[in-house]
């Protein structure tokens, strides 16, 4: 979280721990010789990096909960003692905070991927009246900033496949613009102060064992327990390897400490006992909780809204749901009745409030029923996608912070699916599998989008159609074979 917190003019390095909200500064103007260390935050929240919010030119910390739209911001003008809290936001949008209006303070701002609008909220006008703009929409990432010198941000936004920057300048009131074309391949990082939340993504939860944004390409041995990923990090080049687990243990990983990492966690299919090791502690301690067994299918997901992976579980034939709740510390339950015969378990977050629904599919039929969480599971959402052959492979696939209804052909690899951004009016439809090849969860390419990836067991090669490149470009490589799964796969 870089920024000027001593108001010496130059840039201090300075971090965040996810885990427990602690800031740390290296101050430049001791010499990098003392610090700051401020406690503000902490699981669920996300770190608004490096703005000046109270116009006092040192940089302030901010952090923003996704699950109301708040961003509480501790001013450097009090030596960070009182603080600023501004309704502004909610799921589904990224961070794009600046000085918009150019009176010297930071803005609270917001960009929505799929529609490209932006939501400026001025602190010219004691944040009264905003500043509205469509600049952008999906496969675009916003890149805000003063690229015309004028002492106020411009919005820019860059599109990931061409390398093409688009801005639009606040030197003529966002009429005008300008671009530059070429620059930066799909694959390379962006240096923008543009923040994703991730408070609501299940699938970085599960699939991100570096903790960099992006998923592994990871599978597991049961007759084992032997865990070997590709790290993205690496470039899907070294391997992390972990034993945790072995015979009659099916894989359930998730962020069950909070820290951004995915832990190991293993489910014992007849005892119904959760074992999970933790790598907020580097793997040295574990977390076990009982919650399922027999005719019990284990089900992972965030249904609190806490940031943390909660221990869940569904009985196929009655349709009753059985959650461990991590924000109570795994000592209360959610149990709601929603599903039974012939419906197969298909968590998501419909309704984008970053809790988890609770969404069943009926493969006879291609119907879909979500009850919502927003509403404290009394109202409810259904849609038809799928039918015969069709597996559900629900996510957030156009990026909006709400799960897609999508379904996947094992027979054909056809890809269908309604999307949630507009309204469930139009539609996904790739072909990209078929017989022999399973599909997998996955932003592999850390755009907020999940991937279209599938393995075959028998060769274990995976081949992964990338959502940043509007599913145009592909990933491929061979990790796995007969005797190894896929994590993690679709419940």
């Amino acid at each position: 979280m870089p920024g000027d917190y001593d108001g010496d003019g130059k840039t201090d390095p300075s971090v965040y721990v996810a885990s427990t909200g602690q800031w740390l500064v290296l101050k430049s103007s001791s010499g990098y010789t003392s610090s700051i260390s401020v406690s503000w935050g902490g699981t669920g929240y996300t770190p608004v990096p490096g703005r000046d919010f109270d116009g006092d030119g040192k940089s302030d910390i901010a952090i923003y909960l996704e699950s109301t739209g708040y961003w509480y911001i501790l001013k450097s003008s009090t030596n960070f003692t009182t603080a600023l809290n501004i309704s502004w936001g909610g799921t589904g949008y990224t961070l794009v905070a600046g000085d918009y209006d150019g009176d010297g303070k930071a803005d609270p701002g917001l960009y929505q991927r799929s529609t490209g609008s932006w939501a400026i909220l001025k602190s010219s006008t004691s944040y009264t009246t905003t500043i509205s703009a469509s600049w952008g929409g999906a496969g675009y990432d916003p890149v805000p900033g003063d690229y015309d010198g004028d002492a106020k941000f411009d919005l820019g936004i860059v599109q990931r496949s061409t390398g093409n920057w688009y801005v639009l300048k606040s030197t003529t009131n966002y009429t005008t613009s300008f671009s530059v074309l070429g620059w930066g391949a799909s694959t390379d990082a962006l240096i923008s102060g543009a923040i994703v939340p991730g408070g609501s993504n299940d699938t970085k939860r599960a699939t991100d064992f570096d903790g960099d944004g992006k998923s592994e390409i990871t599978i597991y041995n049961g007759s084992t327990g032997y865990w070997y990923s590709l790290t993205s990090a690496s470039s899907y080049t070294a391997a992390m390897n972990r034993s945790w687990g072995g015979s009659v243990y099916l894989p359930v990983p998730g962020d069950y400490d909070g820290d951004g990492r995915t832990d190991y966690g293993i489910y014992h299919s007849i005892s119904g006992v959760w074992s999970i090791l933790l790598s907020g502690s580097g793997y040295t301690t574990t977390l076990s909780k009982n919650n399922g067994g027999g005719a019990l299918l284990p089900i992972v997901g965030d249904f609190d809204g806490d940031g943390k992976s909660d221990i869940g579980s569904y009985n196929p034939s009655t349709g009753q749901w059985y959650v461990l709740k991590s924000s109570t510390g795994y000592t209360t339950t959610l149990s709601v009745g929603w599903g039974g015969g012939g419906y197969t378990a298909a968590p998501g977050d419909w309704d984008g409030d970053g809790k988890v629904d609770l969404g069943i599919y009926q493969q006879s039929t291609g119907n879909w029923s979500v009850l919502l969480s927003a509403s404290g599971y009394t109202t409810s959402l259904s849609k038809s996608a799928g039918g015969s052959s069709y597996v559900p492979v629900q996510g957030d696939y156009d990026g909006d912070g709400k799960t897609d209804f999508v379904v996947y052909n094992t027979t054909s690899g056809q890809w269908y699916g309604l999307k949630s951004s507009t309204g469930y009016t139009t539609t996904i439809s790739v072909s990209w599998g078929g017989t022999g090849y399973a599909p997998v969860r996955g932003d592999l390419d850390g755009d907020g989008k999940i991937d279209l990836a599938i393995y075959q067991a028998s060769s274990g090669n995976w081949y992964v159609l990338l959502s940043a490149s509007g599913y145009t470009t592909s990933l491929s490589k061979s990790w796995g074979g007969s005797g190894y799964v896929p994590v993690p796969a679709y419940p």
